[in-house]
């Protein structure tokens, strides 16, 4: 064998090696794509259950800075959807707050704040604050950023924006406890499946050719 096809068949091998990842990441990535995303777009996970002895559950602050994604050049880039429905006789309220004032508003009061969430297996970690059994009305503060109150399955939708921000999720009437089932979504760029069609179409690429350097490689003259 000339130097020539030895070069070609270990180009090749090294090409369709290199290949087999590429293809396996591009198409997981694909299929969460279209697995977990519904209708409007949004990955969604379902039939959280939330409860708490306390008047409010609230979720670890998160510190969004927007300004740092590359694709803040998009209008409203990313959005969050949640929906909540009362596995009670009591109405469901959804917020969203400044971690400031949400401290202010929660002051002396029992609460309960979401660390940690995983889907397989189904588990939340919460960590409980002992303090007053209930609250003022959630309806009656003018600091949300977003919310939404009411019977049955009640949604939440807000364009996140920079700043340092919990979601909250309580009783209408800022009693204690609070039981809910809920379901989290968010939607962002196509980010998802352009990698993952990316991914898939440079490892196809790869893979022919390197079928095709090996052809000429083993081929007789």
């Amino acid at each position: 064998m000339s130097a020539g096809k030895i070069v070609l068949l270990v180009f090749g091998i090294i090409f369709i090696l290199v290949s087999f990842p590429i293809l396996v990441g591009g198409g997981v990535m694909v299929a969460i794509d279209r697995s977990l995303k519904d209708d409007e777009g949004f990955y969604s996970i379902h039939g959280l259950d939330i409860e708490a002895s306390s008047p409010i559950i609230i979720t670890a602050p998160a510190d969004i800075h927007m300004e740092n994604l590359w694709f803040w050049r998009y209008s409203n880039p990313v959005s969050v959807k949640v929906v909540a429905a009362s596995k009670s006789s009591k109405d469901v309220f959804i917020g969203v707050a400044r971690e400031s004032d949400l401290r202010t508003y929660i002051n002396g009061a029992s609460y309960d704040e979401i660390t940690s969430f995983s889907l397989y297996p189904e588990r939340i970690d919460q960590k409980h604050f002992p303090g007053n059994p209930s609250l003022p009305p959630p309806g009656s503060q003018n600091f949300w950023v977003a919310s939404s109150a009411g019977s049955g399955d009640h949604e939440l939708r807000w364009d996140i924006t920079t700043g340092i921000f919990s979601l909250v999720l309580m009783n209408t009437d800022g009693s204690s406890p609070v039981d809910a089932e809920v379901s989290i979504g968010i939607k962002i760029p196509p980010v998802v499946s352009v990698i993952g069609w990316g991914l898939l179409s440079g490892g196809i690429i790869l893979l022919i050719a390197g079928g095709i350097m090996l052809f000429f490689a083993v081929r007789r003259t």
